[in-house]
């Protein structure tokens, strides 16, 4: 029986991983998860509560039939954007060993990780992420204590296509189910006419299936179209990138 344990921490910052399977074949991912699943009560509040009380309204957004099959993001501001997420709650035994952080791919042969926090952080650490050009940038610490967020420059995480992954003694699971062998390791939800997201992360392959091990609160993000429209997408703005970069230059 694990002990509720609960946090309110703000994203913070990370180290950059690139995941290799060696000589296992590319398969384009599939930004996409198929919904709805089952939802246990667990530990701590029940999902239904904690949706309540993230988005501040009472049933706008049903734990069941309200889970979204997005399992990437982006973001909608304009080139280039600052993101800051919150995460809000943690009901796990491995609270404190718990680490947050942002992915990307375009396949499922190499995937880079960017760790956001540390487990050890603690409720108000609050990071920024912002990016400079199409796929890099900079993370920057606001309050918490040293060791709490991995401040500093990040690259290959394009602000047009990007997920979030947990960390821990469990096993590092991702938003998008094919990244964790089609197993649901995570649920999104978004409030109702805005661009406000709950994500909420199982910690263990084969946990309680609360899914409030972990969750964040992002604002400013939309759902990324599937594969083929998604690399169409970053093409355009890598292309668009370039003529704004020429246009300074002049």
């Amino acid at each position: 029986m694990r002990t509720g344990l609960l946090k309110t921490i703000f994203l913070a910052a990370g180290a950059i991983v690139v995941l290799s399977t060696g000589t296992a074949q590319a398969v384009p991912i599939n930004p996409l998860n198929t919904r709805p699943v089952a939802v246990n009560n667990g530990d701590g509040p029940g999902m239904q509560n904690l949706i309540n009380n993230a988005f501040g309204c009472t049933g706008c957004v049903d734990a069941i039939n309200g889970q979204n099959a997005a399992g990437m993001w982006g973001s909608v501001s304009p080139l280039f954007p600052t993101v800051t997420p919150i995460l809000s709650f943690e009901f796990a035994g491995n609270a404190n060993q718990n680490a947050l952080g942002v992915w990307a791919g375009s396949d499922t042969t190499a995937v880079t990780l960017r760790n956001i926090f540390a487990g050890q952080a603690g409720p108000g650490v609050r990071a920024t992420i912002a990016w400079n050009t199409a796929d890099s940038g900079t993370i920057t610490q606001i309050g918490g204590n040293p060791g709490d967020v991995f401040a500093g420059a990040f690259t290959n995480i394009p602000f047009w296509a990007f997920g979030f992954f947990l960390q821990g003694p469990g096993g590092t699971f991702y938003t998008v189910d094919q990244l964790n062998s089609g197993a649901a390791q995570a649920l999104a939800y978004q409030k109702p006419n805005t661009d406000t997201w709950l994500i909420g992360f199982e910690d263990l392959a084969n946990g309680d299936r609360d899914f409030n091990d972990l969750m964040i609160r992002v604002e400013s993000l939309q759902a990324v179209p599937e594969p083929t429209s998604m690399m169409l997408l970053g093409t355009g703005l890598v292309g668009l990138t370039g003529l704004v970069r020429r246009r300074i230059k002049k």
